[in-house]
């Protein structure tokens, strides 16, 4: 017996074209999924599988300085549980996210009362800035886009971990978002890229199918980008939660090491 055909989705507004216009994911669409869905699938109260097998297996193993002085930022962060599992080991953790309640929930998720204090991001909008008591856990509720490097309390980082960021930008984001990102890692340092790939006929997005020939195009001329594992939804522990969003079972999450070209 033949397999089903699955229905065809028309590309999300993110994907339509090269410039950003009415049909651009916007504050308003993400606050909507936040006010309707709550907590997104790819929030995991265990922290990100691909992501922490790198860490084991490879980081945390060669790691030549304290942890303390080991600095991760991680952009359009949400309530990621990662944040605190690497707070927890002793880095020092910076996120950016543009949703308000993701941040306040996850410092009281964490029995964490934050210093909340304000910058100006470029566009003069009032950004608020979450900190922990010790100061080693910053959040910033506010667009990423618009903030720069001298807006965050660290000028370079040596890990970013992107746990799905890129595969929600607007396609016309995408290469001003991997030139503010890249800016932000030290020569030495490691980007972590967390992608979804899938048949893009059989789900339209977000997050969007995004392989390694997208990743090139975005960063190809700072970075070499190399695979380092991925987990097909058949078998993958969330698979059930992400087939409540019509994400194919066929996908596949695959975690990208990208490094400085020497």
């Amino acid at each position: 017996m033949a397999e089903a055909t699955s229905v065809v989705k028309a590309k999300p507004p993110f994907l339509r074209g090269k410039s950003c216009d009415e049909g651009s994911l916007d504050l308003k669409h993400w606050k909507n999924i936040y006010n309707e869905r709550q907590f997104l699938s790819y929030h995991e109260s265990s922290g990100n599988k691909l992501m922490w097998d790198f860490m084991n297996e490879s980081y945390l193993k060669n790691v030549d300085k304290d942890l303390s002085e080991t600095k991760v930022f991680v952009p359009m962060c949400g309530h990621a549980e990662d944040m605190w599992m690497l707070y927890e080991l002793g880095f020092t953790v910076v996120g950016v996210e543009i949703i308000h309640h993701y941040i306040e929930n996850f410092f009281k998720e964490h029995n964490l009362k934050p210093k909340v204090g304000k910058i100006l991001n470029d566009a003069g909008e009032q950004v608020d800035q979450y900190t922990s008591p010790d100061g080693r856990l910053v959040l910033f509720a506010g667009d990423l886009l618009h903030l720069t490097a001298d807006d965050l309390p660290i000028a370079k980082f040596d890990i970013i971990w992107d746990r799905g960021a890129f595969t929600v930008l607007n396609l016309c984001d995408r290469d001003g978002y991997a030139s503010l990102t890249s800016r932000l890692l030290v020569k030495d340092g490691v980007y972590l890229m967390n992608v979804m790939e899938f048949d893009p006929r059989y789900y339209g997005g977000p997050p969007a199918n995004v392989g390694q020939e997208c990743l090139l195009k975005s960063f190809g001329d700072k970075c070499a980008i190399n695979e380092f594992k991925r987990i097909n939804f058949k078998d993958h522990p969330r698979r059930e939660k992400m087939r409540q969003h019509c994400i194919p079972d066929h996908a596949d999450e695959v975690l990208y090491i990208m490094k400085f070209q020497s």
